[in-house]
């Protein structure tokens, strides 16, 4: 539970910076949770959503290298990052809930 928290502290710390990696990592625990709404569990779960994240990091790494202002990725990122600061915290905490259900938080 620890490590999963400390992890969470890493990527939320990092989120600050513009690399699309953070993002990806994001959207991956978006889709674990997202997974389990749909009732889908276990090695089907996680392979989709890993799918996903490579993809994603992919696709960001192309877009910016196709963008010609960084100034404009920059502000619109800072902006986004606020209200996903937000939702990134209680999807992580809900994750490491339910991956060590024992734990409390």
């Amino acid at each position: 539970l620890l490590l999963c928290l400390f992890t969470f502290l890493y990527i939320a710390d990092a989120q600050h910076s513009t690399d699309p990696l953070t993002e990806a990592e994001f959207n991956y625990l978006k889709c674990v949770r997202d997974c389990e709404r749909w009732g889908m569990r276990g090695d089907t779960c996680t392979m989709k959503c890993r799918y996903q994240k490579k993809r994603a990091v992919a696709d960001l790494a192309a877009s910016e290298a196709s963008e010609s202002v960084e100034g404009s990725i920059r502000t619109r990122r800072n902006a986004e990052q606020s209200e996903r600061r937000l939702q990134y915290t209680e999807l992580h905490v809900t994750y490491c809930s339910r991956r060590y259900p024992s734990s409390a938080i």
